[in-house]
């Protein structure tokens, strides 16, 4: 499956960047943004959840690293299917053992690796809306 590009004029939705690095959030806010989406980029993963829960307008979909102070990536990530079960949501990492990509999986989420292409960037975000969509579906919904 091929990501398509971006429709001019449409917003392919907004997200949630997640990650402690400043430099990290630089370059995947700026891929995010030329592949269309508003990206909103927060450091702390307590206060992503915080903006999770008290947003007016529903994020679209929360991209995250895993290894963070404060709470991790997958931590992160169950806390947000406790309040949006439906919420896609992309887990990057460039140090991920067996244990952790088995519980991204387990959450429905995605993941994809660091370092990674613009090409591979753009195709884990459509992969991260269709794994919601397969957890939508072994659920019944």
């Amino acid at each position: 499956m091929r990501a398509q590009p971006p429709v001019p004029g449409v917003s392919p939705g907004h997200v949630l960047l997640v990650d402690d690095e400043m430099l990290i959030l630089r370059v995947a806010r700026a891929g995010l943004e030329s592949l269309g989406y508003t990206v909103t980029v927060e450091q702390s993963p307590v206060t992503a959840l915080s903006l999770v829960s008290l947003a007016a307008e529903p994020f679209d979909m929360v991209v995250t690293d895993i290894n963070m102070p404060e709470m991790t990536g997958i931590e992160l990530a169950k806390a947000i299917r406790m309040i949006q079960p439906a919420m896609p949501i992309l887990v990057m990492s460039g140090l991920a053992d067996r244990e952790a990509l088995d519980e991204v999986q387990t959450l429905g989420a995605h993941f994809m690796p660091k370092p990674y292409t613009r090409a591979e960037f753009s195709l884990a975000l459509v992969e991260a809306r269709s794994a919601i969509t397969r957890l939508r579906e072994s659920l019944g919904e």
